[in-house]
């Protein structure tokens, strides 16, 4: 496992409620759309990397206005401070109904959602998503989250 990953379990919460939170580590990055409602958004004016929407440069009013499905559910999006790898592939974790942060090395085989193996090849600033409850994974060698995170 990526030792310099914060993994956080959170609440009843949706993405644009953590985006939200989290704003300041948001700004002038870009997100990969991994899930949405357990499939793709289609953003045509968004960059495509490798089938996944890339959104532009993060503002906060992008951020105010941050991007649900319908019922704000198994939603997962990928933050990079640069370039966004190319050849990015991941199986969302959010798409495993009822998996949290604790158990989600019991999805970590083939063709199911190799978490550990994803950070280490994509190293996303951060990742969060929601399914049941919301989840938040943060680099915490380039970023930290604060003792009283709100969420």
């Amino acid at each position: 496992m990526s030792t310099h990953y914060d993994f956080r379990q959170l609440g009843d919460v949706n993405c644009r409620d953590i985006a939200k939170a989290i704003a300041p580590l948001l700004i002038g990055r870009s997100a990969l759309n991994a899930s949405f409602d357990s499939g793709r958004m289609h953003m045509p004016d968004w960059e495509q990397i490798n089938g996944f929407p890339a959104t532009p440069p993060l503002t906060t009013g992008f951020i105010a206005d941050w991007p649900v499905s319908h019922h704000a559910y198994c939603d997962e999006w990928w933050i990079f401070e640069g370039t966004i790898p190319q050849n990015f592939e991941v199986v969302a974790l959010c798409n495993y109904i009822g998996t949290t942060i604790a158990t989600y090395k019991e999805l970590d085989f083939h063709s199911g959602c190799e978490l550990d193996s994803y950070l280490e090849k994509f190293r996303p600033l951060a990742v969060l998503g929601n399914s049941r409850r919301g989840y938040l994974i943060v680099d915490s060698e380039r970023s930290t989250l604060p003792d009283d995170f709100p969420l």
